[in-house]
């Protein structure tokens, strides 16, 4: 599923949403396999909970690391997998 610009407002105006987001992600990861799409929507999440400046300094610090360590993932494990639609 392909987010939406609601999708986007809702979670800017609710990072706890996009704290639920990633933790969905990652849980599925390990239960079902890594994709590239999931590798991009759970970096997009954590990029966005990274620069919210209403989170914690140590929580936005933990998630901009979170996001470093995937996109690089997603760089070497998932290079040559293809970029289906971003899960939510």
């Amino acid at each position: 599923m392909m987010p939406t610009s609601d999708t986007n407002e809702v979670e800017r105006s609710r990072p706890e949403l996009a704290l639920a987001a990633a933790l969905h992600l990652l849980s599925s990861s390990v239960a079902r396999g890594i994709t590239a799409a999931k590798t991009q929507a759970l970096v997009q999440h954590l990029q966005h909970l990274a620069a919210d400046p209403s989170l914690d300094p140590a929580l936005r610090q933990v998630c901009k690391q979170l996001r470093a360590q995937w996109a690089g993932t997603l760089t070497s494990h998932c290079a040559g997998c293809a970029l289906p639609a971003t899960y939510h």
